[in-house]
This record gives C-alpha cells, sequence and structure tokens, in this order.
C-alpha cells in the first residue's frame, strides 16, 4: 500500500488510473481506496481504477471511487453503474447525469494524455507450473519465491511494521526545601527520615619550618653548637653517657652532650676490635666565638680518667661548630614573632587544602565550611643567623567532609514524592548550599540546602502498556481522560494504515514530560 500510494502522489499526471488485476490484496478493502482518494483530492489529481474484478469494482463504489471493466469500456451502462454518488463525500452528492458527464469527459482525456504521464500499478499472482521439465521446474521456483516474498510482506505489514508512540505531557509544579541536610561519615545509606547521608572525611596532616627577619637587637651570650661522633673502642659491650657529659679538645676546650645516649658495642673481627659510633648534638660548656671551632679529631672524656675505658671512648668533631657570639645581635621582637606564627600558619592551611583536595574523588561536594584546620605544634627558635634570621617550627592538620549530591538530590526527591505520587520525578532543578558547620567530633557536617525544582507527575508507564494494546485511538483518549494531572495527549500510530495499538509490548512506547 506504501508503494502504491508514493507512486500515485508523486506522478505528474493529474489523472492517475491504477490497473488492478484479481485477488490484489489492494483491492480487498474499500479503506485502501478511500485513503487514496483522500490523499489525491487535496493535491488536484483524479483517481480511476480499471479493473476485472468485480470485489474491486465494489469497494470503489463504497469508496466513491471511478472503476471501470476494460471489456465493457464502450458499454455507456457500464460506465453508469460504476460511477455512483460518494458516500459521505465532502463534496456533496452527484446526479448519476453528472457523473456519466464527468466519468466520459476524465477518460477521453485520459485518451489524449502522453504515455508518461500514466501510471499504471498492476499485481498479480505467479504462476506456478510443474510440467515442461527444467524450465519448468525454475518458473516453479521463481513462484514460489515470488509467493514466499510476497507472504512475508503481509505479514511485515501486519506484524512487524506497525509501532505506536504515546507522549503524555502532564501538569508541572512547584516544590522547594529550605533546611538542612547532615553528612555523616558513620552512614552507609540515607536515612530518608532524619535527612541524614553518607559522608566521607579526609584527613591530612603536615608540618614545615619557615625563616623570618628579625627587628630588634639584643646583647646575647651564645654558645656553639655542633655534631660530635662518639666511638666504643673498648669492648662489645654497650656504653650509657648521661646527659653533660664532657669532651675536651687537646687545646682545653670542652663540650658537653645536649641529651644521654648509648654508644653501642664495638664489634670482635679476626680478634680485634672494630670501634662502634653513635652521632650526637653538643654544646660548647663556655659562651663566644673561641668555641667555633672547625673539624676537630679527637675529644677525650675528662669523667673517665684513670680508668680502662679511658682510652677506649673518645670523641670526634667532623664538621665545625657554629653559633658562638657574645655581643648585641639580632633578636626577634614579639610582634615578629607573632608576626611568623601567622605567616607559617597561613602557609600551612593552604598547603594542606591544597593537599585534600587534590585527594578528593570527582563526584564528591565539598561546600564552605565544611573543613576545619588545627593547628597541633608551633615552636619558635629565636637564636639568629648570621643574616638575622630566626626560625619557626609548624605542625598542623585539616580535615574536609564531603558527600555525593546524588544523595541529596535522592533524598529530596523521596521527600517530594510523599506529597505527589511514587513515580514522580524533577524535569528541573536548582540547589545552593549555605555555610556548612563540621561537628567539633569531626564525624558530620550540617549543610544548608535552598532547593528549588519543578515536578512533573509520573505515571506508572509498565502496566500502562498492557492497558492500551489493542485499543484504536478513540478508545485511548476515552482512556486518558480518566486520567489527572495530564495537560496533553499525543498519539503516533505507524505506518499510517494502522488503526490500532499493537498487541506487542515492545511495539509501544510511552513517554512522560
Amino acid at each position: 500500500m506504501d508503494a502504491v500510494l508514493e507512486k500515485v502522489v508523486n506522478a505528474e499526471a493529474k489523472n492517475v488510473v491504477l490497473t488492478i488485476p484479481r485477488f490484489a490484496k489492494l483491492g480487498q478493502s474499500p479503506e485502501h481506496f478511500q485513503v487514496l482518494r483522500d490523499r489525491l483530492e487535496p493535491l488536484g489529481k483524479m483517481l480511476a481504477v480499471e479493473s476485472v474484478d468485480e470485489t474491486v469494482m465494489d469497494h470503489c463504489d463504497q469508496a466513491g471511487v471511478n472503476c471501470y471493466n476494460p471489456f465493457f469500456v464502450k458499454s455507456k451502462r457500464q460506465f453508469l453503474d460504476v460511477v455512483v454518488k460518494r458516500s459521505g463525500a465532502k463534496t456533496g452528492k452527484k446526479s448519476k447525469e453528472d457523473s456519466e458527464e464527468e466519468f466520459e469527459s476524465f477518460f477521453s482525456k485520459r485518451a489524449d494524455q502522453p504515455k508518461k504521464k500514466r501510471i499504471s500499478i498492476s499485481f498479480s499472482l505467479p504462476v506456478f507450473s510443474f510440467g515442461g521439465g527444467m524450465g519448468g521446474m525454475k518458473k516453479w521456483l521463481i513462484g514460489g519465491a515470488v509467493a514466499a516474498i510476497a507472504v512475508f510482506g503481509f505479514y511485515a505489514a501486519a506484524k512487524v511494521l506497525p509501532k505506536a508512540e504515546i507522549i503524555l505531557t502532564t501538569e508541572k509544579d512547584d516544590w522547594s526545601y529550605r533546611e538542612s541536610v547532615v553528612a555523616d561519615k558513620d552512614l552507609t545509606e540515607i536515612n530518608y527520615d532524619r535527612a541524614k547521608i553518607p559522608g566521607q572525611l579526609f584527613t591530612e596532616r603536615k608540618n614545615l619550618q619557615l625563616s623570618f627577619s628579625a627587628s630588634g637587637k639584643k646583647n646575647v651570650e651564645r654558645k656553639a653548637t655542633g655534631l660530635m661522633t662518639v666511638y666504643n673502642a673498648y669492648s662489645s659491650e654497650k656504653q650509657i653517657l648521661v646527659e653533660k657529659t664532657r669532651f675536651l679538645t687537646p687545646d682545653g676546650k670542652i663540650f658537653r652532650l645536649t641529651q644521654k645516649i648509648t654508644v653501642p658495642g664495638a664489634k670482635i673481627e679476626n680478634g680485634k676490635i672494630v670501634p662502634s659510633s653513635i652521632d650526637v648534638e653538643v654544646v660548647a660548656d663556655q659562651a663566644g666565638e673561641s668555641y667555633n671551632l672547625g673539624s676537630v679529631s679527637y675529644l677525650s672524656i675528662p669523667g673517665l680518667k684513670g680508668g680502662p675505658k679511658y682510652d677506649g671512648f673518645y670523641g670526634e668533631l667532623k664538621s665545625a661548630t657554629t653559633g658562638g657570639f657574645i655581643g648585641e645581635a639580632a633578636y626577634p621582637t614579639d610582634a615578629d614573632m607573632k608576626s611568623a606564627k601567622a605567616a607559617l600558619a597561613k602557609t600551612l592551611e593552604e598547603a594542606l587544602q591544597n593537599s585534600i583536595t587534590s585527594q578528593i574523588p570527582a563526584g564528591l561536594k565539598v561546600v564552605d565550611g565544611s573543613s576545619v584546620f588545627s593547628l597541633i605544634k608551633q615552636t619558635v627558635n629565636t637564636v639568629t643567623d648570621a643574616e638575622g634570621k630566626f626560625t619557626v617550627f609548624g605542625e598542623a592538620e585539616v580535615k574536609k567532609m564531603a558527600f555525593r549530591e546524588t544523595d541529596v538530590l535522592d533524598l529530596l526527591r523521596e521527600r517530594m514524592r510523599l506529597e505527589f505520587s511514587a513515580e514522580s520525578d524533577f524535569k528541573s532543578f536548582e540547589t545552593q548550599y549555605g555555610l556548612a558547620k563540621l561537628d567539633v567530633s569531626n564525624k558530620f557536617a550540617t549543610v544548608p540546602i535552598t532547593f528549588r525544582g519543578i515536578v512533573f507527575r509520573g505515571i506508572d508507564t509498565t502496566s500502562l502498556v498492557d492497558q492500551v494494546k489493542g485499543k484504536s485511538e478513540s478508545e485511548l483518549k476515552i482512556l486518558f481522560s480518566t486520567f489527572s494531572g495530564l495537560e496533553k495527549v499525543q498519539i503516533n500510530l505507524k505506518p499510517f494504515w494502522v488503526r490500532t495499538v499493537p498487541d506487542r509490548s515492545d511495539k509501544v512506547k510511552i513517554v512522560v514530560d
């Protein structure tokens, strides 16, 4: 039917004649001719049918389409029998004389038209022959193939091609939420009743030391400091040396241990002692630049003098001792130290925030106020170096609560459905977050939310498919008139000859807007 309709609509001729053989599918229903007639009339074209099939002629008569039998073309009575009034046609009734005159005029014009202006579409059934040897067999096979194609075409037209699309436009409503949502790190799923969602707490810790210029001056006495290596060349047993143990240089300068140490035991290899060692910080016994020494290869321990261990334990300054000074030197004022502490804290916080942000996976949301920065330790060393600078050491930690925005939307969607229906959803929405607050326990963050959404009333399309199958367009209109909240219904049945919704669910598509 589609192929026929396409040819007659696109024909250049104004008067179109269809030749239809007996038993053709096209001629089995008057609706086919009504469709052809309704499509051609707005185009200013006239349709006529020639056929030897009485059924075709009867159906043409019912549809108000001119039809004639070519074997009786000269019989005027036959013309008049065929050309009858159109039942229910928009142009009104025609008299028998008018119909006869119109028909004869039409076919007289048809005879004068060039052949290329005439469309003749024929339908015929294959003729099967079982005789004649191989030639007959070939004809039989060809006929069978044609019949199979025809059957498949009829099946496709009836079962494969028909489709239905129903678009339901529902009424829209405004919905808003202006409260808080709690992101809790101990939750694994949404708590709809208490407006809580799962949260993820991220933690990062860093330490840092910075130098700052001292603006003050002060008379000071400073002792030189350095790093000493202490050796055990006495025995394989370890030896404890207490804090402030003295070490003596060859020229009589004394340095003391700043802390208690344990010197490991020596090793015995091939009957010989291989000394063990440990590095430790030492400080000069007296202030002044005279204790700023270079390397010293041997420092004795006066406390062991007179005993067997005196020669077995000793120290070595592998690098210089520094810092010994008496006089006026740069010194940090209270303002210097306060400013330095603040600067160190700010630098630490920025470094921590950048570091922890890079660790938070995509898809997680962090809002302002949902993190906390803690300064764990801060120490000022007032001793200035040769450039007049002092140092500040600090250690800090930052904690940040994150959550999935999809969890927020799921929570609000369920709250909205309590007011509407279980199938309702947001057509569009806008979310704004206020300043959050992380609890002192660092277990949850309270997040203020301003949410505005447009809700469309949902419909259970799965069950609706079963309700619409097999129904005509008029029946569908009656069905949907019982639905509340519908703004518009659009029904599309395809192809054009389909009059009811297919019985197969996979051929039915329902869209809710």
